[in-house]
């Protein structure tokens, strides 16, 4: 409609007739960053998919409702949406460079609930190492922290490697 007005094409993010919605189940034993992490990514997709404002509301309240049924809280699901939709949209747009992007330290371990938040341990330690100039040298960008999988009860049970 706005086309034969003004000669703006509006774009809307398109959802299979036939989509589910069957998103991470909130009750699983998921590292919570994950859960965080794909709410942000979703709502970052359909604000860059989305030119017309109204759509991308009508989109994203049809995306919070979905998530409500899978458990969600409403106060993540704000929280990550709103963190998501503050970034100007021209931005997210914007073609990154290679070279934009530092490869920080990966410090990998396997996930597990009681190990509390190693993330913000390292982030609270990192400035005791950025005082020392070698380290500094060595670390320029603050680590990050990366969870592996365990193996699974197939992988265990079953060897991949064929035995002649």
């Amino acid at each position: 409609m706005r086309f034969r007005n003004t000669g703006v094409l509006d774009i809307k993010s398109y959802i299979k007739p036939t989509n589910t919605f069957q998103y991470l189940d909130r009750t699983s034993m998921h590292n919570p960053t994950v859960f965080s992490g794909f709410i942000k990514g979703e709502a970052i997709r359909h604000h860059r998919n989305n030119s017309n404002t109204q759509n991308l509301k009508d989109t994203i309240c049809k995306f919070k409702s979905h998530l409500k049924q899978r458990g969600y809280k409403e106060h993540e699901i704000h929280r990550n949406c709103e963190s998501a939709l503050n970034i100007e949209r021209s931005e997210l747009l914007r073609f990154k460079q290679d070279s934009d992007k530092q490869i920080p330290l990966v410090f990998v371990t396997k996930y597990h609930f009681s190990l509390g938040n190693i993330n913000k341990a390292l982030r609270k330690h990192y400035k005791k190492l950025f005082r020392n100039a070698k380290c500094r040298e060595l670390f320029p960008k603050q680590p990050m922290v990366a969870y592996s999988r365990h193996r699974n009860l197939k992988q265990i049970l079953i060897s991949s490697v064929v035995k002649a």
